[in-house]
């Protein structure tokens, strides 16, 4: 993995630990709400492989009523690389969340959970001007992960699900 200052451009924007950061943290955020105590740590690196990917995001679903496992039969040709798509941002994801806890958006707990930090501010667009139509879909998304994630049952199971192998 190059370093931040060495990255193209684009590839820096996308995939800015900071932001990286953020979309794990809002998924936790929305995933305690539902009801779960923290976000099992293996479920934090389906964040981004789901929400950074245009076409996976929009082919979420808009509603937890829709199961995970209905939507991946229906999507099960989409999903074909998403294994693989996810081992490639795996190195992006630690990035994210190493900056989550160096910067206490993100906290660990005793039991492997992971969840939001003493510094996690909900973003809005009123708290910085750079917040695009895009970056405000990004978050949403994520935070409906983190919902979906938290009805989906166990890690293991969402893994396999979603055709992630070690």
């Amino acid at each position: 993995m190059e370093a931040w200052n060495e990255r193209v451009v684009e590839e820096a924007n996308l995939f800015n630990p900071a932001f990286c950061a953020m979309l794990i943290a809002k998924a936790c955020k929305d995933y305690s709400k539902k009801g779960q105590d923290t976000l099992s740590f293996p479920l934090a690196f389906l964040i981004l492989p789901l929400i950074v990917h245009p076409g996976t995001r929009a082919a979420l679903p808009y509603s937890t009523a829709t199961s995970l496992i209905s939507w991946t039969q229906e999507r099960r040709g989409d999903l074909v690389e998403f294994g693989a798509h996810t081992r490639r941002l795996l190195p992006y994801t630690r990035e994210a969340i190493m900056f989550g806890l160096a910067h206490t958006m993100l906290t660990l707990d005793e039991s492997g959970g992971i969840n939001t930090g003493k510094s996690y501010v909900a973003p809005t667009e009123k708290k910085t001007e750079l917040f695009t139509s895009e970056v405000r879909d990004c978050l949403d998304r994520a935070g409906f992960v983190g919902r979906w994630f938290a009805a989906a049952g166990t890690a293991s199971t969402i893994y396999s699900v979603l055709g992630v192998t070690p």
